[in-house]
């Protein structure tokens, strides 16, 4: 075989294995105890505080530079939060606000890949913690913080929905 095709060839091959394939869209993974203990076991196993750094910190945020950051941060929380109250959940609690602790995990590009929630609430019934769950599948699926990064990253959002009767 000719010298100039098998570089050609050569060439070829290391084009198609080097071009990096555009990445689909995955659906996050949704974290709770409650919900499965084994999948929260396993995720806290592994190395979050290397793999995902958080976003922001008090001893790295500065205003002024980061102004930008803080209205993306804003709007993607006032998204989920707008949406998660769209829908009622019949709680089935005596209080008349349900607090959410979160942490979410973000690609490079700011897709959730993990949401971990814990109900602030020892009352919460399973079957509201599921009917919660799907309702946070439906809003965190194409929901994007739209913040680049060299690396993955976290960030909390902590929360109260209102409970309605």
């Amino acid at each position: 075989m000719n010298i100039s095709i098998k570089y050609l060839l050569f060439g070829i091959m290391v084009l198609v294995f080097s071009c990096k394939k555009a990445e689909k869209n995955v659906e996050p993974i949704i974290i709770n105890t409650i919900l499965n203990p084994e999948l929260e076991n396993e995720f806290r196993k592994k190395d979050l505080k290397t793999l995902y750094p958080k976003l922001i910190t008090p001893q790295n945020f500065d205003s002024e530079r980061d102004t930008v950051l803080a209205k993306k941060i804003k709007t993607f929380q006032d998204k989920l939060i707008n949406g998660l109250k769209s829908e009622k959940i019949n709680w089935n609690v005596a209080e008349s606000q349900i607090s959410f602790f979160t942490r979410i995990y973000f690609d490079s590009i700011g897709r959730i890949e993990y949401f971990a929630f814990k109900i602030n609430n020892d009352e919460v019934k399973l079957d509201a913690v599921e009917e919660f769950k799907s309702l946070l599948e439906k809003n965190i699926s194409d929901v994007n913080l739209g913040i680049e990064r060299k690396t993955k990253y976290n960030h909390c959002v902590n929360f109260t929905l209102p409970v309605e009767e």
